[in-house]
């Protein structure tokens, strides 16, 4: 899995969103000035987000972008499923039955476990951890 621009920034996003404080309300051109993502861009990204119900926005004096949830019970899986096509390392474990090797694949489990490990750690990061741990 290759995380695209838009999955980059749209982790950026949220986490510039999740800085705001209780009842302070974050404007498109805040999270992209900060970010340094152009408006355009980052109201695609927006669209899908709020699409997934990660955040909240709205239109008008006082409008904005809020998380939907706390920034605790958002995962970084959360966010690639929103704006990623796939997160899967290869693409036949998103789609088994296009794929013509699949019952003689002798790397299929290799891939499965990796797949497996991977959206594990995605479900665990949450987007308060990003940048303040380790990793």
């Amino acid at each position: 899995m290759i995380v695209s621009t838009r999955g980059r920034y749209a982790v950026r996003a949220l986490l510039e969103i999740s800085k705001a404080k209780p009842g302070q309300i974050n404007t498109m051109g805040k999270v992209a000035k900060a970010q340094q993502i152009s408006v355009k861009y980052l109201l695609a990204i927006v669209q899908r987000l709020k699409k997934h119900k990660l955040i909240i926005t709205a239109k008008g004096k006082g409008g904005g972008i809020k998380l939907a949830r706390p920034a605790s019970q958002i995962t970084l899986y959360d966010i690639l499923e929103a704006t990623e096509v796939a997160i899967s390392p290869v693409y036949c474990l998103d789609t088994p039955e296009k794929c013509p090797r699949l019952k003689t694949c002798e790397t299929i489990n290799m891939w499965k476990a990796f797949d497996t490990y991977t959206k594990k750690y995605l479900k665990a990061m949450t987007l308060d951890k990003i940048g303040k741990k380790k990793h």
